[in-house]
């Protein structure tokens, strides 16, 4: 399986218009003329950011822009459903968790339910529904991971002292929850640190909500640095680059974590739902099927 590491923006504008419609659909209570001012001046913005800029770096530098018409409307839309998505899936955490007990490979089944829970990415996903999560819970005992990645993974958490798992939406977390304290309880001597994001953005996991789940007894949870729906090194804190650059081992959730981290060279395993259409496309699997990939295995692909 060979994909590209980053979502460069020059050469993949349905990135652009999507984050351009998302964004437009906010101001639709402005009148036209301020949408065209604000098509105008995001181009204008898109185009000097550097061709390397990813999609999460582009909708987090827009959001300033749109900020400038319409203040802090992400948290009145997305906090409702935040809220609702982290209560249901607690609701749902005593069940799995027995599960994960049961299972003949704990760390496997940790690692499937986690990756299944990033269905919830309201920014992705349309018409979002329990009946669909559900099945995609219950579709993990059926799936394999991809065999060598895995074993590469339990071969570095044999060895490693420290790892570093990035998130990604409310409601999954309590997902990565799960699957923090199932590593940990295989590999107590691991030095666990989770990352939320930096602040407000989307449906994605703050601080605030890390707390809410219960995720913060679980293992140190630090902010990225910046609300950024993914993440990107060049914008996360000192504390979160040092962390990262230092791990033996990394975990990511997500497509934004994909496209914010491809290319970096770290020991990163990536895991998510191939939920968009340039998701599906560059991997050439169907919607909401899942992809777990290590960083080091596709920058040798890419050498090839």
């Amino acid at each position: 399986m060979k994909a590209s590491m980053k979502v460069r923006l020059r050469k993949e504008p349905v990135c652009f218009a999507c984050i351009m419609d998302k964004f437009l659909a906010q101001l639709a209570g402005c009148g036209p003329r301020v949408q065209d001012e604000f098509c105008r001046r995001f181009t204008a913005m898109a185009d000097v950011l550097d061709e390397d800029t990813t999609a999460p770096a582009l909708y987090f530098e827009g959001r300033k822009l749109l900020n400038q018409y319409i203040p802090d409307t992400e948290r009145q839309v997305y906090e409702p459903i935040k809220l609702a998505y982290n209560q249901a899936l607690l609701d749902m955490e005593e069940e799995l968790q027995s599960r994960l007990d049961t299972a003949a490979d704990p760390l496997e089944l940790a690692l499937k339910l986690a990756r299944a829970g990033n269905y919830l990415d309201v920014a992705c996903v349309d018409n979002i529904t329990a009946d669909k999560l559900c099945e995609l819970l219950d579709r993990t005992s059926e799936e394999a991971l991809d065999a060598r990645v895995y074993g590469l993974l339990r071969t570095d958490l044999q060895k490693a002292s420290s790892l570093v798992y990035f998130t990604d939406n409310a409601g999954e977390a309590v997902l990565d929850k799960l699957c923090v304290r199932t590593i940990r309880r295989l590999y107590p001597n691991l030095c666990v640190t989770v990352v939320v994001r930096g602040g407000f953005v989307q449906s994605d996991i703050t601080m605030e909500d890390a707390e809410q789940i219960g995720l913060t007894q679980e293992a140190r949870v630090i902010g990225s640095g910046a609300a950024l729906p993914g993440t990107q090194l060049r914008y996360v804190s000192d504390e979160v680059l040092s962390a990262a650059e230092n791990a033996d081992v990394i975990l990511s959730k997500g497509q934004g974590n994909f496209e914010g981290l491809g290319g970096c060279g770290l020991n990163v395993y990536y895991l998510f739902l191939c939920k968009c259409h340039l998701f599906t496309e560059r991997f050439s699997l169907p919607q909401f099927s899942g992809c777990f990939l290590r960083e080091l295995e596709l920058a040798e692909q890419e050498q090839k």
